[in-house]
């Protein structure tokens, strides 16, 4: 009993142990993925926005973006264990060729060391600003602005110094050499200059477009400079015109003008002892709203002249009219022509228009009561016309016109046929009673669909159309009159039977070969329809246009061709001239005679690989047939003597093929072959031992008709 206590508290004690033991062991973690971390893009300039990919091993844990070893730019929590969040990369040193920066993805959830990285190519931007009045205040003759140049992501602690050129309308070139302020830990430094002020020579005594450039930047700037303080005034406003650049006291005159009426003339002012001129004209309410130019020129004998002169637009607004263009489905039409006639004269045109890209066209008017009439390729098409529309205030109309659309489907037994090329013809009457024909063209898409915008209404359209330069049948269609916002002509393409007889090499009918017709238009994808012929036959149901069939046996491609099918019950012959070819190999020695027992080997191409075909060898005429076998791309091998003596890469095809190989380096003889360079040697023995055999039979021959004489 003592001894089963013992064993007892002995086994508690272990288990006890075990279990501070297992407790102590850190608790594993079910990891998503290596924390990791992806930028886009991966290089850029100060200011610009990255987005930011990555994975840390904490779900839903906390992230911290650090960038360049110390600044935390962004955090927040992941989803799942994906973070995605975007940052703007913050003022920092670069480089012009580009500065690496660290930018760190942190699990915050485990701690700092849990951290993936990668860099960033920072690279120095310079950025070049001119101060200009906000629209329509625009600058005047004599007026100044700021012209700034500012570098970020530039080296620290380091002063640029920038050219800044100013080009004026008279084509004068202005230079002032700026440096820019220390960039400190930044990389961001800047500076202003005050233009004409700060350049030699400068002024604003011109009236047209100034362009403002840098050694450093690229691209430039503009400003504008004019006569009068706006580029737009309303009806009861007063117009202030400035001009600089004269004498004291110089007399001058100035004309405000739309087209070649003259609206004000002032000849009594004369330039302040700056050389400025001042002038204001109140607008009078009955002045015709337009745009109009204003002149200033000298009107002393000798006075100032400058080039370019002084002479600028700007526009009076009355009423703002603007008009909305729509077809009947309602879309914004470009290109129209709008006409605006008054009440007093209805027959004249008072402002003409063209609406815009979105439909629009906008009239400036004097108040009072306007028709609107909406013209396309000189056609009326707004009936009714806008009539007799009171224009007080700035108003917005919407003009319905008389266009529709048109849209074509044309389709198949599988559904909508793309590349299909359709033409829409049309005459039509203009205002001036001209009749011109018109013809659109357009492709369907990849869903059999082709759409026209913008169609008159209530005229005949002829449609044509063709695939791969085959007339569709059953076209020109019969005339489409167009009356509703969406006309919609649906083409059904016939289906059309072909018969395809497969013919062999030797014109024998082959059973038992896949045929697949694949649409043209989609090179060789899946296949529309897949058949084995029958008796060397196979049937192809398939809509009228043009096919790529191919023959497979089992999963060799036999052949390759092209059918249009444009009949019903089209007979069809395609040629399977690698089936059933024979080869026949010849070789020859080096004195032309047949080399019998080679070994002929023919190899089919199967990928990049050759794979032995067939083999055999040659019988005493040197010659070897291989009947009714499979051609292709092959290599052709010849073994005599047990060495490889030819090789010729052929692409075997049709009824007979024949291969001959000259083997100059053997030579048979009693049907086996030696080397020509041995035969050479042996013969060579030979020649030699007959001679040597002559000369000794001579000796001996004359020694005996010697004795026989003595």
């Amino acid at each position: 009993m003592k001894k089963l206590m013992k064993t007892l508290s002995l086994a508690m004690v272990l288990i006890t142990l075990l279990s501070i033991l297992l407790g102590s062991l850190p608790i594993r973690r079910a990891l998503a993925s290596p924390i990791a971390i992806s930028i886009n893009p991966t290089s850029g300039f100060v200011g610009d926005t990255v987005r930011v990919n990555g994975t840390i091993d904490t779900a839903d844990g906390n992230f911290t973006i650090r960038w360049n070893n110390s600044l935390n730019i962004t955090s927040g929590a992941a989803t799942g264990f994906d973070v995605n969040t975007t940052f703007v990369l913050p003022q920092t040193p670069g480089s012009p060729t580009g500065r690496n920066i660290t930018v760190e993805l942190i699990d915050v959830s485990i701690n700092a060391s849990a951290v993936a990285s990668l860099n960033f190519t920072l690279y120095t931007r310079f950025d070049l600003q001119v101060a200009t009045p906000a629209p329509p205040k625009q600058f005047q003759e004599g007026n100044s602005t700021n012209i700034t140049v500012s570098v970020t992501g530039g080296a620290s602690n380091t002063m640029y110094v920038a050219n800044i050129t100013v080009k004026d309308p008279a084509n004068q070139a202005r230079f002032s050499i700026a440096q820019l302020s220390n960039t400190t830990s930044t990389g961001s430094g800047g500076t202003a200059r005050t233009y004409p002020s700060n350049f030699l020579g400068a002024s604003t005594n011109h009236t047209g477009n100034y362009i403002v450039s840098s050694n450093v930047t690229t691209g430039s700037k503009d400003f504008v400079v004019g006569l009068t303080g706006k580029s737009v005034y309303r009806l009861n406003e007063d117009v202030s015109i400035r001009a600089t650049g004269y004498r004291p006291s110089e007399a001058v005159v100035a004309t405000v003008k739309l087209g070649n009426v003259t609206a004000a003339s002032f000849t009594d002012h004369t330039a302040d002892s700056g050389g400025k001129v001042s002038i204001s004209w109140a607008i009078p309410k009955n002045t015709t709203p337009g745009n109009y130019q204003v002149s200033v020129t000298n009107a002393t004998s000798a006075g100032t002249v400058k080039i370019p002169r002084d002479t600028h637009t700007f526009e009076i607004v009355g009423v703002i009219c603007q008009i909305l263009v729509q077809n009947i489905a309602g879309e914004g039409i470009a290109g129209v022509t709008v006409e605006a006639y008054t009440s007093t004269t209805p027959t004249t045109v008072y402002h003409r228009g063209t609406s815009n890209s979105t439909g629009w066209a906008r009239f400036n008017l004097a108040a009072g009561n306007y028709t609107f009439r909406a013209f396309l390729k000189a056609v009326e098409i707004g009936l009714p016309p806008i009539s007799n529309q009171s224009i007080t205030t700035d108003t917005i109309l919407n003009f319905p016109v008389q266009l529709t659309d048109l849209q074509i489907l044309v389709r198949g037994i599988n559904g909508g046929i793309p590349l299909v090329n359709l033409e829409v013809s049309y005459n039509y009457t203009t205002r001036t009673n001209q009749t011109p024909s018109e013809t659109k063209s357009m492709t369907t898409d990849e869903t059999g669909i082709s759409r026209i915008n913008n169609l008159f209404v209530n005229l005949s359209y002829v449609l044509k159309g063709s695939r791969y330069g085959l007339s569709l049948p059953g076209l020109p269609l019969p005339n489409k009159t167009l009356a509703v916002s969406l006309n919609t002509v649906t083409i059904v393409l016939p289906t059309y039977t072909a018969v395809v007889s497969l013919l062999d090499a030797k014109d024998a009918a082959v059973s038992g070969i896949t045929i697949a017709a694949y649409e043209w238009s989609s090179g060789l994808t899946d296949p529309l329809v897949t058949e084995t012929s029958i008796d060397g036959k196979a049937s192809l149901s398939l809509t009228f246009g043009k096919y790529r069939l191919r023959a497979f046996d089992n999963s060799l491609v036999l052949n390759d061709t092209g059918l249009d099918l444009i009949e019903n019950n089209m007979n069809f012959t395609f040629s399977l001239d690698l089936l059933n070819v024979d080869i026949t190999v010849s070789v020859r020695d080096f004195f032309g005679q047949p080399i019998a027992n080679a070994n002929v080997t023919v190899e089919r191409r199967v990928g990049s690989d050759y794979v032995l075909a067939y083999n055999q060898f040659t019988g005493s005429d040197g010659s070897v047939t291989f009947n009714s076998v499979l051609g292709g791309d092959s290599r052709v091998s010849v073994y005599a003597g047990g060495n490889l003596v030819g090789t010729e890469m052929q692409f075997l095809s049709g009824a007979q093929s024949t291969i001959r190989f000259d083997v100059a380096q053997y030579v048979s003889v009693f049907g086996s072959v030696v080397s020509a360079g041995l035969f050479a040697f042996l013969l060579f023995l030979i020649v030699t031992l007959v001679v040597v055999v002559l000369i000794l039979s001579r000796k001996r021959l004359t020694k005996i008709l010697r004795r026989s004489k003595s």
